[in-house]
This record gives structure tokens, C-alpha cells and sequence, in this order.
């Protein structure tokens, strides 16, 4: 290294930190890039999907808790038509949640959870049908 000329030297160290920073660029433009698909698929299907799984839970916890109440021996009338209204709310509203994540492209095994999830909904709407008749 002593033998080269500092202009050649000077050069090289050029040349080296140059492939330094355009590695480093390309590989920030890779990530950018990444980053900004993986945006996308939170903001389209992600948020989405949590936020319907989030309004499922809630709906099911008002099912819940109307099933709840009505077990109050001489509940007032208007008290269990308001309660029955809200039931049917809760039904409404975790019905739209699964259509809403049925038009979301999911991966298998999230379908498959949520069949699973539907399955276990449908005995335990079985069970309410029985409860509220």
C-alpha cells in the first residue's frame, strides 16, 4: 500500500465509499418501498379485520348481557322489548362485522379461525334462540 501513489490511494477510498452509500441507498429504497406495501395492507385489510373482530366481541358482550338481565324475575314489559331490540341490534351488528371481513382478502389460516369463530357463534345463538323463547 506504501508503493501507491496517494492520488491512487485517495481514489480507491473514493470508490469504496461510494459502493458504501449506494448500497446503503438501494438498500433504504428496498425498505421504503417495503414499508410503504406494508402499509397498505394495514390500512386495507389489518385495521379492517381488527376492527370487525373488535365490534364481533362487543356485540356478543351485549348478548351477553341482556341474556343476563332478562333472568330478572318480573322484568317490566318495556324493559324486555328494549331489551329484545337490542339483542336484535347486537345480532345486526355482528352480522354486518362478518360481511365486512368476508370482502377482506385474508390468509387460510385466518379463514379458517373465523369459521371456527362463525361455527361456535351459531351453537351459542342456538343456545340464546332457546334462552329468549
Amino acid at each position: 500500500m506504501k508503493n501507491i501513489k496517494i492520488g491512487m490511494r485517495l481514489l480507491l477510498a473514493f470508490g469504496i465509499i461510494s459502493s458504501i452509500l449506494l448500497t446503503i441507498g438501494l438498500l433504504s429504497i428496498y425498505s421504503i418501498n417495503k414499508l410503504q406495501v406494508d402499509l397498505l395492507d394495514v390500512g386495507t385489510t389489518a385495521l379492517p379485520y381488527t376492527s370487525s373482530l373488535g365490534e364481533i366481541k362487543s356485540s356478543l358482550l351485549t348478548i351477553g348481557s341482556v341474556q343476563r338481565t332478562m333472568l330478572i324475575k318480573d322484568l317490566p314489559e318495556e324493559i324486555s322489548n328494549s331489551l329484545k331490540d337490542t339483542l336484535a341490534t347486537a345480532r345486526e351488528l355482528y352480522s354486518k362485522a362478518f360481511n365486512e371481513i368476508d370482502a377482506l382478502a385474508l390468509t387460510k389460516k385466518d379463514v379458517e379461525e373465523l369459521e371456527h369463530l362463525r361455527a361456535l357463534i351459531s351453537d351459542w345463538r342456538v343456545s340464546n334462540d332457546d334462552f329468549f323463547s
